[in-house]
């Protein structure tokens, strides 16, 4: 990974700083630069407009001037004493001529036309072939009393013209008319100086849209020629459709450069005053301000490219410097970035220095200042966690070898927990197999006490024949007396025999009690035992004590079964004898035979003794009959008991599979541990690594 470091190319970020600086440079002076423009544009179009609005005032102005001065001269005509008087047409010539003479620039000629229809004038004569009483002029001059016409183009002098005309009265009432022709040429020169932008035009026009008084600015500028017709031109359109009598509009298919200003004088004024210029007008102001533009941003780029650089170079020199303690940091040697001038390094020029200055820990400081105390907090912080982690590791070591100890005797004990409960498996099931042999066993006791219960049933049934023979002999017991007590004596051993049994059927009702408790007993052992068995684990050893006691009670369980069939073996031998004894009895009854008729009487007491004896006898059969019931309820709780060992077997070796899991898990864990004791050992090492700043 290092050579890596070392082969790969370094990439600088200062060349996107710089590029911002540039452009956070540049960018404000080209918007500022184009307001600018824009803003100077503008200005220069509300220039031309205010331009073109002047030549319209000044065309305006030389046209009144020239109106008024006409009607100054027509009022000091009318003054004259020749026109006052009717004095005749020479006379009115003569002063025609001398008025004209001083107004020729103006007017080029003067009329004196009375009612007759003849006429004297200054310079020239109307052509021969026009009626002078029908001239326009004339006729609304004496309607009106003063009349301008329409401009008209006059031959005689080659130019455009209009006709001032008025009535006058004589002092002897006669109505006369003087008239004077106006040229526009006069405007013409006078406005000959005027500047319309650099290539405008300006113009008097009818409102027919024929030119009358035109001025073009700028060489090669022909917009407007006097007599030409501009009616289908967009500049007369747009003056013609505009509602207002003057002012500045736009012109379809021309630019803002290219509006029109107009006057169109009062309402029923036959003249207007138009002034334009053309789209291309501001074309020089626009280069040159396009280039003082382009030298300034040119200086600007050249500026901030100087100064972008040598910030940039700063920048780098302060980067470098965190790059150094992020780079030393990753290779484990932590250090503080200094945060005074007195801790900083030999620096090997003044950007370096700049960029160390810079980078000094302070939070009272700039931006790079705050990163740099923020780097000296982390690094506190990291130099404190590192510490710690070592401090850590060791512990993690040595309790990863602490618990890998522990692991290993657990694994030692949980192999011994799985022999001993393998060992108590084998001896339940040997505890299992007793206990079914202990079941067969009681039910072979409770076949022999049935076998019992037959005979005392049997013996029940002789007791009550041998009552019916005692009531058939009691007439003749007093004759057989001698007889009867020897077979009294022999009747009273039967009684002991009956006694003796009825003391050995008490001892077998005290055995079989015996058996009931060892049954309770055994099944409270088994419950133990159940409650053990599901523990597992260390309870193992209270259920091998649980079966140990089972096995006790077992013993003595089959103790107490030997103890019955030696009993009931007795009670059938003492049975025998009795059966023996009886027969006696009957074998010297039998020799009393002829004297039982006589011996009924004597037999009275041996009929009451066999009435005590057959209640005995039902009595024994009762307890018989207890004690058959006591061993089925005996028989069914040592099945009970058998199925609940045979469970306590199938659960101590489910108990056996599972320690053997946990033996296996106990193997898996200290693998684990093991593992991990070895990646603590290792974490240690690699925590080592570090070199703290103390």
């Amino acid at each position: 990974m290092a050579q890596e470091k070392k082969t790969l190319k370094k990439k600088s970020i200062g060349g996107y700083i710089l590029l911002v600086l540039m452009l956070v440079t540049l960018i404000p002076a080209i918007i500022v630069e184009a307001v600018s423009f824009y803003t100077t544009r503008s200005q220069l179009i509300e220039k031309n407009d205010r331009l073109k609005q002047t030549a319209v005032n000044v065309i305006k102005t030389q046209r009144q001037n020239l109106e008024g001065s006409t009607l100054v001269q027509i009022d000091s005509l009318k003054k004259q004493s020749e026109i006052k008087s009717d004095a005749s047409l020479d006379k009115v010539q003569q002063v025609l001529k001398i008025a004209n003479g001083g107004t020729r620039r103006n007017i080029t000629n003067l009329m004196y036309v009375n009612s007759n229809g003849t006429y004297t004038y200054s310079n020239f004569p109307m052509p021969k072939n026009m009626e002078i009483l029908s001239q326009d002029w004339y006729q609304k001059a004496k309607t009106k009393g003063l009349y301008w016409s329409e401009p008209y183009f006059d031959p005689a002098i080659k130019q455009y013209s209009a006709s001032v005309s008025q009535k006058i009265i004589d002092s002897k009432g006669h109505a006369h008319v003087i008239a004077a022709t106006v040229s526009y040429a006069a405007v013409e020169e006078a406005i000959a100086d005027l500047k319309v932008g650099t290539s405008g035009q300006a113009a008097v026009i009818t409102s027919q849209g024929r030119v009358l008084i035109k001025h073009n600015t700028g060489k090669g500028n022909h917009a407007f020629k006097s007599g030409e017709m501009i009616n289908k031109t967009a500049v007369y359109k747009a003056v013609a459709k505009s509602n207002k009598r003057k002012g500045t509009i736009a012109v379809p298919g021309h630019s803002a450069v290219g509006k029109v200003t107009f006057d169109k004088g009062m309402p029923g004024s036959t003249t207007w005053t138009i002034a334009q210029m053309n789209d291309d007008d501001l074309s020089g102001g626009k280069s040159a301000m396009l280039l003082t533009i382009a030298l300034v941003l040119l200086a600007v780029i050249i500026l901030g490219y100087l100064v972008s650089s040598k910030m940039t170079a700063v920048v780098r020199k302060v980067l470098g410097v965190f790059e150094k303690a992020f780079s030393d940091a990753g290779q484990g040697k932590i250090h503080y970035l200094p945060s005074n001038k007195k801790e900083l390094e030999p620096a090997k020029g003044y950007f370096q220095r700049m960029g160390q200055k810079m980078a000094l820990a302070s939070y009272d400081g700039h931006e790079f200042n705050r990163v740099a105390a923020s780097y000296n907090d982390m690094i506190a912080s990291v130099s404190t966690l590192i510490s710690q982690v070592q401090n850590e590791s060791d512990v993690v070591s040595d309790k990863a070898a602490s618990l890998l100890d522990l692991s290993k005797q657990t694994t030692t004990a949980s192999e011994e927990i799985a022999q001993t409960i393998t060992e108590i498996a084998e001896v339940t099931g040997s505890q299992a197999k007793e206990t079914t042999e202990s079941v067969d066993q009681v039910q072979n006791i409770t076949a022999n006490i049935g076998n019992v219960n037959a005979n005392i049933q049997v013996l029940a049934q002789s007791a009550s024949e041998a009552s019916e023979i005692g009531q058939n002999n009691m007439d003749i017991m007093d004759k057989v007396n001698t007889n009867w007590s020897d077979q009294l004596n022999g009747m009273k051993d039967l009684m002991e025999s009956v006694k003796q049994m009825d003391s050995d059927v008490q001892n077998i009702t005290k055995i079989v009690n015996v058996i009931n408790d060892i049954a309770r007993q055994t099944n409270l052992l088994a419950l133990n035992a159940s409650i053990e068995a599901a523990s597992a684990g260390e309870a193992g050893k209270g259920f091998s004590v649980v079966a140990a006691e089972i096995r006790k009670l077992a013993e003595e369980s089959n103790n107490s079964t030997k103890e019955i069939e030696a009993i009931i073996a007795q009670i059938r031998n003492q049975s025998t004898d009795m059966v023996q004894k009886t027969t006696s009895s009957l074998e010297n009854g039998e020799k009393q035979t002829t004297l039982i008729v006589d011996a009924i009487k004597s037999t009275m007491n041996v009929y009451q003794h066999n009435e005590s004896m057959s209640e005995n006898v039902h009595e024994l059969t009762s307890g018989a009959a207890e004690i058959v019931d006591t061993q089925a309820a005996i028989l069914e709780k040592l099945e009970s008991i058998s199925a609940s060992t045979q469970e306590n077997a199938a659960g101590t070796e489910e108990v056996s599979a599972n320690s053997e899991e946990v033996q296996a898990t106990m193997d898996e864990f200290t693998d684990h541990v093991a593992n991990l004791q070895s990646s603590a050992a290792q974490l240690k090492k690699y925590t080592d690594e570090f070199d703290l700043e103390k």
